[in-house]
C-alpha cells in the first residue's frame, strides 16, 4: 500500500471517528475549561468559540457555528469532507496530490491575514451578534 493511500484511509478514518464519537461532544465539552487566554487578557484567543461552534454544528445550527468562529468552523468542515472523500481518492486515484514544502509568499501572506481578520471578527464583531446566536 502506498504512502498516499495509507494517509487517505488514515484521514478518513479519522473523520469517521470525529461523526462516531460526535454523541459525546456535549459531554466532554462541559468538562473543557474557560479559555485561559480570555480570563486572563480578556480578549479571546484565535481559537475562541470553538467548542460552542463544534456543539451548534452537531445541532445542525451551521450558520450559528460559522458565527462563533468562522475560520476554525470551516477548516473543521473541509477536514471532515476531505477525510470522508480522501479515501475514495485514495482507492480510485492511488495518489494524493502533494503540496510543496515551501509556500509561495503569496500563500503565506494569505494565511496570516484569514488569520488575523478571524481574530479581529472574535474581538470586535462577535461580541455584537444577538444573544441568541451567543447563548446557543
Amino acid at each position: 500500500m502506498t504512502t498516499s493511500r495509507q494517509i487517505g484511509l488514515l484521514w478518513g478514518l479519522v473523520a469517521l471517528a470525529l461523526i462516531a464519537f460526535s454523541p459525546l461532544a456535549p459531554e466532554l465539552a462541559a468538562t473543557t475549561p474557560a479559555c485561559p487566554v480570555k480570563s486572563i487578557s480578556g480578549l479571546p484567543c484565535p481559537t475562541c468559540g470553538s467548542t460552542r461552534g463544534s456543539l451548534a454544528l452537531l445541532d445542525g445550527r451551521i450558520l450559528d457555528a460559522l458565527a462563533f468562529n468562522p475560520l476554525v468552523m470551516s477548516s473543521g468542515i473541509a477536514f471532515v469532507i476531505g477525510g470522508l472523500l480522501a479515501p475514495l481518492w485514495a482507492w480510485k486515484i492511488s495518489k494524493i496530490p502533494d503540496l510543496d514544502r515551501s509556500l509561495p509568499m503569496a500563500a503565506r501572506i494569505a494565511i496570516v491575514a484569514l488569520v488575523v481578520l478571524n481574530w479581529a471578527y472574535l474581538v470586535f464583531v462577535f461580541p455584537a451578534l444577538p444573544l441568541e446566536i451567543v447563548n446557543g
